[in-house]
C-alpha cells in the first residue's frame, strides 16, 4: 500500500520539477533533461514489469495534462519505452550494469525522439534543422552523464547482481 503512494509522490515531484523548476533555470534545460523519462527508464530496468507499466502510465498521464502535444503522447512514449527496455533486458542484457542502464536510457530517448518526429512530420523544416539535432545530441550527453551519476550513487541502494560497472 505504501509503495504505490510513494511512487505517485515521486512522479508528481518529478513532473513538477520538469514543468516548473527546469524552465526557470533556462529555456534549453527542459529540452536537454527529461526527468520523468529517466525515471521510467530506471524503473523499467530495475523493477518488475507491472510496476514499471504503472509508473509509465501514471507519469504519462501527469505529463500529458500539461503537454502541448496530443493527449497520450507521453503515455505512449513511456509505455513503448518500458516495453522496449524490458524486451532488450530479457533477451540481450545479461546483468543490470552500467552498460545496460546507459542503453536503456538511450532506448527511451530514441523512442521519445521517434514519436516526436512522427508528430512533427508536417513541420519538416524544423526537423531537418541543425539546432534540432544539436539538442538531441545534447540530450544524449546530459542523460548519459545523469545516468552515470544515478548508477553510481543509487545503484548500491537498489542492489545489483554483479558489482561490475561493465560486464
Amino acid at each position: 500500500m505504501l509503495k504505490p503512494i510513494l511512487i505517485t509522490l515521486v512522479i508528481i515531484f518529478l513532473v513538477v520539477v520538469q514543468i516548473s523548476l527546469l524552465p526557470s533555470l533556462g529555456w534549453f534545460i527542459p529540452l536537454l533533461l527529461n526527468l520523468p523519462l529517466l525515471f521510467v527508464a530506471c524503473s523499467a530496468l530495475w523493477l518488475d514489469f507491472g510496476l514499471a507499466v504503472f509508473i509509465a502510465c501514471l507519469a504519462g498521464l501527469f505529463l500529458d495534462y500539461y503537454s502541448p502535444f496530443f493527449f497520450g503522447f507521453f503515455g505512449l512514449v513511456f509505455l513503448l519505452s518500458v516495453l522496449l527496455i524490458k524486451f532488450f533486458h530479457l533477451n540481450f542484457f545479461q546483468h543490470r550494469n552500467l552498460g545496460s542502464f546507459l542503453i536503456a536510457n538511450l532506448l527511451s530517448l530514441l523512442v521519445f525522439r521517434a514519436i516526436g518526429l512522427v508528430t512533427y512530420f508536417f513541420f519538416l523544416s524544423q526537423v531537418l534543422s541543425v539546432t534540432h539535432w544539436i539538442f538531441f545530441l545534447g540530450q544524449l550527453v546530459v542523460h548519459g552523464l545523469l545516468t552515470i551519476v544515478i548508477y553510481f550513487f543509487l545503484g548500491p541502494l537498489i542492489g545489483r547482481q554483479k558489482n561490475l560497472a561493465l560486464a
